[in-house]
């Protein structure tokens, strides 16, 4: 009842102090006028109910309740303030400190400060030796120590988190495998990339980790250690480190997506091949590619495109038109495999001048069912640029660069295309 003429008074414009029986009160009425953004009427509340608090637990709820209104207002001097307040009363628990240095550690990564943060977070440890405090603040102690390239430091974070004792368990064992996950991203980072896939072997031959679920994330994260460091190699053109790695990811992982990066190195070769204008290479790389068995149609449709593209590069219309024919062979699963398939038939026509026919194709395309709506604004953008650069069409491109930016959820734009046309 008291709170209710708290909160009319407050709507009257008037002052009332002590309107309310308990701090939870004035918490729950500072929420109401959080929501209206009456963000003063809000403090006045806390204010008030920071009086009414009679024990460490009211006064942590209240200020912590402060924080993050003045949190929400991107007023962060005062929000640590009162988490600061929090910390420096004799009276206030080991838990609601640890938890207020927590959050005051949160407040600085908010703020782009990782080496506050860092000391917020060992401040925690200092307080709390045990449970889940301990392990978050290693956790996210240890991830800030990456951002700042300290890693011999992170990768001591992180081991202390298999130490720490934590009655919890179903959250320690969150924590743990946290941990193993971390450290193998530390030595990923350090370019160590065999002690990275250990830690992960490690950790899956744990008893602890037998679930179907922990074994599927390991041996994910183990295959996308390989995949990035394949892709590193390919991209600089190491393909003998390339095909090191992929040799040893084969041992671990023989599925359709292991033969995708046999794909995408091949791809690799060819492209490299071809700057060089070694065109007969860069075929036969692509060749190979697409005759390998078991790899998933969108990686093999890659190739094929590639290879398209490569014939057309030569004049070879014929050859193209064969390979077009293979790739729209290839099984197509739903509207996003349709809409590749047909991006790349529409590649091949524009290259061989059918540009009606390449319209027509997105067109068809943007109404297949199923088409997601950045999609279909992707088809009336090709179209545009054909119109555009093409058939020299701006009329034409302005109205399908407005059918685009009009597609309901898409929020496409194209301040490039809209210069270009113009606008």
């Amino acid at each position: 009842m008291k709170a209710t003429v708290f909160l009319l008074a407050f709507a009257l414009g008037m002052t009332v102090s002590h309107a309310y029986d308990t701090p939870q009160a004035a918490i729950d009425a500072a929420s109401k006028f959080q929501k209206e953004k009456k963000f003063d009427q809000a403090h006045q509340c806390l204010e008030e109910g920071f009086k009414l608090a009679v024990n460490p637990t009211e006064r942590f709820l209240v200020l912590m309740r402060r924080a993050e209104l003045y949190k929400t207002q991107g007023n962060w001097a005062e929000a640590e303030k009162m988490l600061k307040q929090i910390i420096d009363d004799t009276r206030t628990t080991p838990q609601f400190k640890s938890s207020a240095w927590l959050r005051l550690a949160a407040f600085k990564e908010m703020q782009k400060k990782p080496e506050d943060a860092i000391e917020a977070y060992q401040n925690v440890l200092e307080i709390c030796k045990e449970g889940n405090p301990a392990q978050e603040a290693l956790i996210k102690c240890g991830n800030l120590l990456i951002q700042v390239k300290d890693y011999s430091s992170a990768i001591e974070c992180f081991k202390k988190v298999l130490t720490v004792p934590n009655k919890d368990a179903r959250r320690a064992a969150v924590y743990r495998f946290n941990s193993y996950t971390s450290i193998a991203r530390v030595y990923e980072a350090m370019k160590q990339f065999p002690a990275a896939v250990k830690t992960l072997e490690d950790a899956a031959a744990l008893p602890e980790f037998k679930s179907e679920a922990n074994q599927k994330a390991l041996r994910n994260a183990i295959y996308a250690i390989y995949e990035r460091q394949i892709r590193e190699h390919i991209r600089f053109r190491k393909f003998d480190d390339a095909a090191a790695a992929l040799s040893d990811l084969k041992k671990r992982d023989s599925s359709p997506r292991t033969i995708g990066m046999e794909i995408l190195m091949l791809n690799g070769k060819a492209a490299a091949a071809a700057r060089l204008r070694k065109f007969a290479d860069a075929e036969a790389f692509y060749r190979q590619a697409v005759e390998i068995k078991g790899a998933n149609p969108s990686d093999l449709r890659s190739a094929w495109s590639e290879l398209i593209n490569l014939y057309l590069r030569q004049g070879k219309t014929a050859e193209a038109e064969k390979a077009l024919q293979s790739l729209m062979a290839l099984p197509r699963k739903d509207a996003e495999d349709e809409f590749w398939a047909n991006e790349c038939k529409k590649r091949y026509l524009c290259g061989v001048k059918k540009y009606d026919e390449a319209i027509e194709v997105m067109k068809q395309t943007a109404e297949l069912k199923g088409m997601r709506p950045f999609r279909v604004a992707r088809c009336y953008e090709i179209v545009c640029q054909i119109y555009l650069f093409e058939k020299k069409d701006n009329k034409s491109a302005l109205i399908w660069y407005k059918k685009a930016e009009q597609v309901p959820g898409a929020n496409w734009k194209s301040p490039y295309l809209k210069k270009k046309i113009g606008l």
